[in-house]
């Protein structure tokens, strides 16, 4: 007998940057954190941390760098805290910049159109948003310029072949081209993409700009996964039909575990997000199960199909498809299943994780004439594509991924020289950037594109910098006593039209004290706030999902990360007497908050917390200091413990431990599940907001403050 089926919720998940389904922008373009994410927060659901892109959001800073007046251009912004006693620590912000130039300027452009004509274009007017944002663009289109247009549904089809825009009847021809495509059928976009590549060969030209610019609103499968905000990672498993039978996806792991409706987590990550048609609600029904980035276990993962029961009024069988993304590999399969129960388990395949490089063959055909020199630009239109398909092809493709959920935009992006520049033309290709650290200096992190770090030297790498766009990396470091006037060198060099490299920057710059230029300061400081709010969620995150152990102390923490976070933007807006500075991802953090104090015990302290975390520190433009849940009341009379850290690595326990006693103080450590908590004990509440000022002057920036019974 079978576990009586009922309505299954999932909640406490979320998707984040890549949400890969959930959002029409987010990290993937704009570098927004919250670009969509509230909608998911307001269901109860919480960002996996594997999805969060800090890089990505450090970049979304508007830090209104001067115009570029070589090719390329850098930016250094310092900043060091320089605390009495302890180790300093500073925050270096790089900015990279293109030169702009004007749209009559550029090189002569050899752009191929791939248009997506399947029925689902038609939803919300979506084919007439790009015909009309094309015809619009070809108004701009030199006669130096070459322009063709492939349409694609279930076959690609060339609609104007490639030729120079250097007569009216040309121009005219692309026009007409543009007006007479129509929407029907369905998606094939290897197929169009492949006819659009063989496009570009045809008029390119090696010192010009080639590119073919994907338009799609993605597949069937992808639409709905975004109407059920279902989310991917490392690992997606996905399972439609077309009719209200109850169909489940079962996933047997590697270490032998089922996810399915009944069992809807493994003990690695992996979860099963959504599961439709328990009571036969749509004949467009989708199943999901995921392992999120750095989640998943190596080894073979078996995927089979059962129809739980019948809900149409026949018993035929029913046509199904599974698609299994399994890094950056994707496959279908597609069967058909009868009866019910185990009688009707269908097998879809067995792939195996983890010990293969396999890439989807979209994704080598982007790569292959990137190597060529032909790079592509991919636009989702509307908010039905799969956006990790759309980011991952232009990453490959050498190019850039811009969304566009409405007319405006659309209309926006072919407009605007700007905008389009920023996506279509490059003006550097193979940048690397190398910051050598002078002795004594210590890099604890950075944020910024691939990187590797040797001792004290990082390296970045990055494909390509287009015209008018920023860069960003921002490097965390410590100078270790005794080194004093701490400073980097810094060498950027990029490829030349030959491809060999070119040094475009090589410099030595002091990495100065907090008495630095205000600009420099507000640039750090910008970027650095940023990180913060990031690892607020990632931190929340973490905790939330962690696996094993106390799962109430877990659910606690998660919180305690949340309300770090809006700590940190309470801070930013004392700094900038700005009281809406970061609102969207405040607000976001207060859903997590309402998410996590609802799966706590009602008798849980947690309320006060969610009522506490919303007091800003003391002093912070004296130093920005994280108090959770809040600075106590000065005059309850009350004794306080303030934990400074907790440490799985009691070296690094020590060492906090070492620098808390070199800023005066006397503190202590508790050991609490495997953990070493440095704290300092017996804090009177008239003291507290002093001693955690001296606290985060010792380069200390996070205080968990418990109250001693």
């Amino acid at each position: 007998m079978f576990t009586q089926k009922i309505n299954r919720v999932l909640t406490g998940i979320c998707l984040f940057i890549l949400p890969h389904f959930a959002f029409s922008s987010g990290f993937i373009e704009n570098n927004s954190l919250t670009s969509g994410g509230a909608n998911y927060a307001q269901q109860g659901k919480i960002i996996p941390p594997g999805e969060i892109n800090t890089a990505a959001y450090i970049s979304a800073g508007n830090y209104q760098y001067p115009q570029a007046e070589s090719n390329v251009e850098i930016h250094t912004y310092p900043r060091v805290r320089s605390p009495d006693g302890g180790v300093k620590e500073g925050f270096l912000h790089i900015g990279i910049k293109g030169q702009d130039r004007q749209f009559s300027e550029l090189a002569p452009m050899n752009l191929v159109f791939v248009v997506d004509v399947s029925q689902s274009m038609q939803k919300e007017g979506r084919l007439e948003w790009v015909k009309e944002a094309l015809i619009k663009f070809t108004e701009k289109v030199r006669s130096v310029d070459s322009l063709a247009l492939v349409s694609f549904n279930e076959k690609a089809e060339i609609r104007f072949a490639a030729a120079l825009i250097e007569t009216g009847e040309n121009r005219q021809g692309f026009l007409t081209a543009v007006n007479s495509l129509s929407a029907a059928g369905v998606t094939d976009l290897e197929a169009g993409l492949t006819l659009g590549y063989e496009q570009s060969k045809i008029n390119y030209r090696p010192d010009g700009i080639n590119a073919v610019l994907l338009l799609s609103d993605g597949t069937d499968l992808s639409a709905r996964l975004v109407r059920e905000q279902a989310m991917s990672g490392d690992i997606r498993i996905s399972l439609s039909w077309s009719n209200r039978n109850d169909l489940d996806l079962h996933v047997v792991t590697p270490l032998g575990e089922e996810i399915y409706f009944n069992r809807m987590r493994d003990s690695t990550g992996g979860i099963q997000d959504v599961d439709m048609n328990v009571d036969g609600e749509s004949s467009e029904p989708v199943e999901n199960i995921f392992w999120g980035k750095d989640m998943a276990r190596s080894g073979d993962y078996r995927v089979y199909v059962q129809n739980y029961s019948y809900f149409e009024d026949n018993e035929n069988p029913t046509p199904f498809q599974v698609e299994v993304k399994n890094g950056d590999d994707y496959k279908i399969f597609e069967g058909r299943i009868s009866g019910t129960g185990r009688s009707s388990n269908t097998d879809a395949g067995v792939f195996t994780f983890g010990d293969t490089n396999q890439v989807s063959s979209l994704f080598q055909l982007a790569e292959n004439y990137r190597a060529q020199g032909i790079t592509i630009a991919a636009f989702g239109v509307g908010v039905d594509f799969d956006p990790e398909l759309i980011q991952n092809l232009a990453l490959r493709g050498g190019g850039h991924s811009r969304f566009l959920n409405d007319r405006e935009k659309t209309m926006v992006t072919f407009s605007s020289d700007e905008e389009f520049k920023r996506i279509a033309v490059i003006t550097a290709r193979g940048l690397e950037l190398k910051v050598d650290f002078m002795p004594g200096i210590e890099i604890a992190e950075t944020w910024g594109y691939n990187y590797k770090i040797e001792n004290n030297s990082v390296s970045y790498q990055l494909p390509v910098l287009n015209m008018g766009e920023d860069k960003i990396i921002l490097i965390h470091y410590r100078v270790l006593p005794p080194a004093s006037n701490p400073g980097a060198a810094l060498k950027l060099s990029a490829g030349d039209s030959a491809g060999n490299p070119a040094v475009l920057y090589d410099g030595v710059i002091g990495l100065g004290e907090t008495s630095a230029a205000e600009q420099a300061l507000s640039m750090a400081r910008q970027s650095e706030t940023r990180m913060r709010i990031a690892g607020a969620f990632t931190g929340a995150g973490e905790r939330y999902y962690r696996t094993g152990g106390d799962r109430l102390s877990a659910l606690r923490s998660a919180a305690g990360m949340a309300a770090a976070g809006q700590n940190e933007i309470q801070t930013a807006r004392g700094e900038r007497n700005d009281p809406r500075l970061f609102n969207d991802e405040y607000n976001l953090l207060a859903r997590y908050l309402e998410t996590i104090n609802g799966e706590l015990p009602a008798e849980d302290p947690i309320e006060s917390l969610i009522a506490a975390n919303t007091i800003s520190p003391v002093s912070p433009r004296q130093v920005t200091v994280t108090v959770i849940p809040g600075i106590p009341n000065v005059q309850n009379g009350r004794t306080y413990t303030l934990q400074v850290g907790s440490y799985q690595i009691v070296n690094n326990a020590q060492d906090a431990h070492r620098r808390l006693q070199n800023a005066g103080f006397t503190p202590a450590y508790e050991q609490f599940n495997g953990y070493t908590r440095v704290v300092i004990p017996n804090v009177r509440s008239a003291e507290a907001a002093a001693i955690i000022n001296r606290i985060g002057a010792a380069g200390f920036y996070t205080i968990w403050v418990r109250e001693v019974w």
